[in-house]
């Protein structure tokens, strides 16, 4: 599956949700948990805002995952999740990498096709990608 049309973007904005699902479970600064969790909040709309430009065809469904990249992320933080690191950290690492990806995505599949008839959805939700992404660095750097 190639990861520049609308389905692959959708389906990476919510792989990189698991790893905000755990970050919010597992994280110990509730100031930063109540950010990332309007952060999710925010890519939960967005998938909901993409999800009607797409027509998935029922004969033909691709199950290779996404992105192998999020994916490793996800294994890095099961591997790396111990009670002697700091879990903060670690999960703010790996969404600045997930919003960075999703914010690639974006701007290749809006530069593939200019003339897109979904383009202005999907830049409305690239601006909100971009702002999720500036807190997530802004937390991180914070670290």
């Amino acid at each position: 599956m190639k990861n520049n049309d609308i389905t692959s973007i959708i389906e990476l904005i919510e792989s990189g949700n698991i790893i905000y699902e755990k970050a919010i479970n597992n994280m110990n600064d509730q100031r930063l948990v109540k950010t990332l969790f309007d952060i999710y909040s925010v890519k939960m709309c967005a998938t909901m805002k993409l999800r009607p430009l797409f027509h998935r065809s029922t004969e033909f469904q691709d199950d290779t995952p996404v992105s192998y990249t999020i994916k490793a992320r996800e294994r890095y933080i099961d591997m790396m999740e111990n009670p002697h690191q700091n879990q903060d950290a670690l999960y703010l690492r790996q969404l600045k990498g997930v919003e960075s990806k999703i914010l690639l995505d974006i701007e290749n599949l809006l530069e593939q096709d200019p003339q897109w008839e979904g383009r202005g959805k999907l830049i409305t939700v690239k601006d909100e990608m971009k702002r999720c992404h500036k807190k997530i660095n802004k937390m991180y750097m914070a670290q």
